[in-house]
């Protein structure tokens, strides 16, 4: 979050290009949450790709189903997830800016990502063989993805025509963008959490080391922090105002 506070805002209009977007969804996925998604979207997601892909399947009722569990559940959501989701909306200048940096945290590092690899997220049981492979089942899990976004937006669905009047007032009365605001409703004071952590993703990652390739504006900005006065003493700044001898 500190490193979020260093950047630009126009960054933040490309936020998913940037390595710290990667980060975010490496952490997230490092904590409990797929317990969260089991309970919430298991079932539903389960159903669906067991349904005859020659039928035509309305998928908004499925993607109500799932916003109804996920209200439910919200008791397991992780609390330091949603601490960092509170944290990152919490740098954006407006409200309807904050909305949308809740959007992308919640659907583009969580939801997403469970729905296009349900089994690798522990969405769907070990044992359930999905056809990786089927497009009717790749279509079928892309259309409930887009389908929890536009419950966002049901003011372009209307104009798009993707959502029938009936199906819109369904959702609307979920009141979608209530829930995620209830996510980031959460008391730093009582949360138990000392920020993220590199080796929360190690284990993730199943490695003992991580590799970055950063571009040179990122190199300048944790150069930047690197030099805070919060840092020990005993531990060499990094200068900053010198050429560097990189032979060897």
């Amino acid at each position: 979050i500190n490193i979020a506070k260093q950047l630009p805002q126009s960054v933040f209009q490309n936020i998913r290009e940037h390595w710290l977007f990667e980060c975010f969804k490496n952490y997230i996925h490092a904590s409990n949450i797929h317990h969260f998604l089991q309970l919430s979207m298991g079932d539903t997601i389960l159903e669906l790709v067991r349904l005859d892909p020659e039928r035509n399947i309305r998928i908004k009722p499925y993607a109500i189903t799932i916003i109804k569990k996920m209200k439910g559940n919200i008791s397991t959501f992780p609390k330091d997830v949603r601490l960092l989701l509170k944290k990152f909306s919490d740098l954006a200048p407006t409200n309807e800016e904050r909305m949308n940096r809740i959007e992308i945290l919640f659907f583009d590092c969580i939801v997403v990502p469970a729905i296009s690899l349900p089994k690798a997220y522990c969405i769907l049981p070990p044992t359930y063989q999905l056809d990786n492979t089927s497009i009717n089942a790749i279509k079928t899990l892309n259309a409930l993805a887009r389908g929890f976004r536009a419950s966002l937006h049901l003011d372009e669905s209307r104009l798009q025509g993707t959502l029938t009047e009936s199906e819109i007032e369904d959702i609307r009365k979920q009141d979608f963008p209530k829930f995620l605001k209830e996510i980031v409703d959460v008391d730093e004071e009582t949360i138990d959490n000392d920020g993220l952590r590199v080796t929360k993703l190690m284990s993730l990652l199943q490695t003992d080391s991580l590799s970055l390739m950063f571009t040179m504006s990122d190199i300048c900005l944790l150069s930047k922090i690197l030099v805070s006065d919060d840092l020990l003493p005993s531990r060499k700044r990094i200068p900053l105002d010198k050429e560097f001898d990189f032979e060897y």
